[in-house]
């Protein structure tokens, strides 16, 4: 769960301060840290499921 929040912290961060000049190096930093968030829900998820179990 740590990890999901801090990847979704650095996801609002470089989405916060992007603007019409920000280069492709700062989309990839966002998408990437997008796509740890949707990586650690999906982990979190499966954790919760095999709880269930």
């Amino acid at each position: 769960m740590l990890g999901a929040v801090q990847e979704f912290v650095k996801a609002v961060t470089v989405a916060s301060t992007r603007d019409t000049t920000s280069g492709v190096a700062d989309g990839d930093a966002f998408f990437a840290a997008a796509w740890g968030v949707m990586g650690a829900e999906r982990q979190c998820e499966g954790l919760l499921h095999e709880s269930r179990a």
